[in-house]
């Protein structure tokens, strides 16, 4: 009799892990997010001429594990710069789920014209963070970028 109860306890405490389990995944899933450097960043999908026009522009804040994707329908070697920005940023250009090229700690566009900060090759995202994110999670070019809860086209 005691088996059976210690052998039906085991059995419901395997479903609960699983079950819990299977609610984080599907919570990290369901909300737009990439995996980078170790950590999970939530995002705003910037897939429109107007949103990565408008980007972080005239955010007095960005909280940790947050940034902004940028999708691009084709590659494209964009130009950020800091216009209308109140917070620095890291920015980082992705060719294919892989980091081509970063500017670290980007500062706020003080006086026009703005520096530019271009692409170094064709690229089909670019992820804004903010900075100092970089340094903190040793990011380098050439890491994988694991984009999850969404499709990418």
């Amino acid at each position: 009799m005691k088996k059976s109860i210690f052998i039906t306890l085991i059995i419901i405490l395997c479903f609960l892990i699983s079950f819990s389990t299977s609610c984080l995944a599907k919570k990290i899933i369901d909300k737009p997010s990439v995996v980078i450097g170790n950590q999970i960043v939530s995002l705003e999908i910037a897939d429109t001429a107007a949103k990565r026009q408008r980007g972080l522009m005239e955010r007095n804040s960005l909280p940790d594990n947050h940034g902004m994707l940028f999708i691009f329908d084709e590659p494209t070697k964009p130009v950020f710069w800091m216009k209308d920005c109140f917070i620095s940023l890291d920015i980082i250009f992705i060719k294919d789920s892989k980091i081509v090229n970063m500017y670290q700690s980007v500062p706020p566009c003080q006086q026009f014209p703005c520096e530019q900060y271009p692409s170094v090759e064709f690229v089909d995202r670019v992820l804004e963070v903010s900075a100092g994110f970089t340094k903190k999670h040793n990011v380098k070019i050439n890491d994988k970028v694991e984009f999850v809860g969404f499709r990418l086209k």
